[in-house]
């Protein structure tokens, strides 16, 4: 079991995702910093507030340790349209598991470049291919708990990506005159000039929006926290939610702003694509982390 302050770092992780690294394109796309915050902000505090429902739906339940997001439904709805909900969770995690592994296909090309592997390694859809291999085995594990170092590894990987942002933005590699800025293809390189107004708003808002849905996607595991809390109730459990979303707010903006700051216009869909493949060390190191804490 695990006491607040445990379970509040354990849902950090299980909650913050890849789609952290996506919204800097999102803001880039049509929405300014205040409407985009507003947007996060809002979201994460519904995100919050729906996730802790679920928890007092255990406590009200009286199942125990058999509350199961399954069970919960059950309980609620009715065995009849169980077929729904299996049909959302498996059509979300199908989902999850695509867009993770296009991810692989666009992080891993430029370490195999620096490892000098066999040229077919360093294009995506070759990647995408040994991303697949290597998540499978794993997602047919009965039991995933000799992969409980891989939440050390991708709290990790968030913490040193979000210095990584603030460090280059602050620092000018990427902006005009900066060391990168000529290395970069044009496509990639940084524009600020043509980002968004600070407050405007238009229907690329709309992308945003999307990526913040899928931040945020983890509702299911709900009951498996809760289970898990010691002397669980649901004003603990509201605790150990609200800190956790609130922190996972703190993420999305460290990933967010300074992405967006430092590209403008140019912040690609996954963020950390913006950065040089081969000669930015900080950059290899974040790519190397973010994709070792997916397969894992």
């Amino acid at each position: 079991l695990l006491g607040v302050a445990g379970a509040t770092a354990a849902l950090t992780k299980a909650v913050v995702g890849l789609g952290v690294l996506t919204l800097a394109n999102g803001i880039s796309s049509g929405t300014g910093v205040g409407p985009a915050t507003i947007a996060m902000a809002t979201t994460t505090a519904v995100g919050a507030y729906t996730f802790s429902l679920v928890g007092e739906v255990c406590d009200l339940s009286g199942l125990g340790a058999a509350s199961t997001f399954q069970n919960l439904w059950v309980a609620s709805m009715g065995v009849s349209s169980l077929w729904l909900l299996q049909s959302a969770i498996v059509s979300l995690c199908f989902s999850l598991c695509t867009v993770y592994l296009l991810c692989l296909g666009e992080l891993l090309p430029p370490l195999f470049t620096l490892a000098r592997a066999p040229i077919p390694l360093r294009f995506r859809r070759p990647c995408v291919l040994v991303g697949a291999a290597a998540v499978l085995p794993l997602c047919l594990q009965s039991s995933l708990s000799g992969l409980s170092f891989a939440s050390l590894l991708g709290a990790s990987a968030v913490a040193f990506t979000c210095l990584f942002l603030v460090g280059r933005w602050l620092d000018g590699s990427y902006a005009r005159g900066g060391r990168f800025f000529d290395q970069m293809p044009p496509a990639l390189q940084a524009n600020v000039e043509g980002s968004p107004t600070v407050w405007q708003v238009s229907r690329e808002t709309s992308i945003l929006v999307a990526n913040l849905g899928t931040a945020l996607c983890a509702h299911y595991i709900a009951p498996s926290f809760y289970r898990t809390l010691a002397a669980a109730s649901v004003s603990r459990f509201r605790i150990v939610t609200f800190s956790a979303f609130s922190i996972v707010l703190l993420i999305s903006l460290l990933h967010a702003l300074p992405g967006f700051f430092t590209f403008g216009k140019a912040c690609q869909p996954l963020l950390l694509n913006n950065y040089h493949p081969t000669d930015d060390q900080p950059a290899t190191a974040a790519r190397a982390a973010t994709a070792a804490s997916l397969i894992c």
